[in-house]
């Protein structure tokens, strides 16, 4: 299943606005996170986990006019677990590419997970 911007809020069940990174980190297990925010207004923290990553590329904006402190998401699209898609998030700073076994979205005590999602699809084609 190919995700975009809207999944995002689709499994926070809030609705779409602003998404802004504020840090990321890779870890040596190949984990690629992103701390974001959404909503403008009220800067609601929430995490993007991109795990097993086999591939990351990242161009940054020289001309930035902005203020380094976050970056603002022009564009999202989450691609597919599994190596199967690239995602390309693509920001006022930078532009990340890469590949990926599994993306976990978590905002506070709502976690999904697209490995989660196979499963209940399985049980509901059994």
């Amino acid at each position: 299943m190919t995700l975009d911007r809207y999944a995002i809020f689709q499994r926070l069940n809030v609705a779409p606005r602003g998404i802004f990174i504020v840090a990321m980190h890779i870890e040596f297990s190949g984990t690629l996170v992103f701390e974001c925010q959404y909503d403008p207004e009220k800067r609601e923290p929430f995490q993007l986990i991109f795990e097993g990553c086999k591939h990351i590329a990242c161009r940054w904006n020289s001309e930035a006019a902005t203020s380094p402190d976050v970056a603002d998401v022009v564009s999202m699209f989450l691609g597919e677990g599994n190596y199967q898609e690239q995602a390309i998030i693509h920001t006022d700073l930078f532009e990340i590419t890469l590949s990926y076994q599994r993306l976990i979205i978590q905002k506070a005590q709502v976690v999904w997970s697209d490995a989660f999602e196979s499963a209940l699809q399985s049980v509901a084609q059994e």
